[in-house]
């Protein structure tokens, strides 16, 4: 199986002081145990790094994560594509443009499940679920 993480479920993982961190950890280390394949988008480093530039602690927490998750995560590119097709339905659906390029970056990968805790996160083919 594989499963793509959208970017709140990352900053839950990383940032002890969310209120779904451990439910975050425990879905992470609950799906690396089952060995279900996790996928983020490259595009999720950068935007991580910036979201905890007000705390070096943060940032070196993210570092070290990521060193880890780069060789056991999949990291998936957009693409021309990806990005065109997140264009067309933000433009035609009204929905948020970073969504939609991680949403139709997860259908590009094949995942079979998104995890978000963002209510308002795109639901057209794959399961979209959160903690429970």
């Amino acid at each position: 199986m594989k499963v793509f993480f959208d970017l709140n479920i990352i900053i839950d993982i990383i940032d002890t002081d969310r209120a779904n961190n451990q439910k975050a950890i425990a879905l992470m280390q609950n799906l690396m145990r089952n060995g279900t394949d996790i996928v983020i988008s490259e595009d999720s480093i950068s935007t991580l790094y910036y979201n905890l530039r007000h705390s070096k602690q943060k940032q070196l927490i993210l570092l070290d994560f990521l060193e880890v998750i780069t060789q056991k995560w999949q990291l998936a590119s957009f693409g021309v594509e990806t990005i065109k097709k997140a264009i067309k339905y933000s433009k035609n659906s009204n929905a948020d443009l970073e969504d939609a390029l991680q949403y139709f970056c997860a259908d590009k990968e094949g995942c079979e499940v998104i995890y978000t805790c963002d209510k308002n996160f795109p639901k057209i083919a794959i399961a979209v679920k959160n903690y429970d």
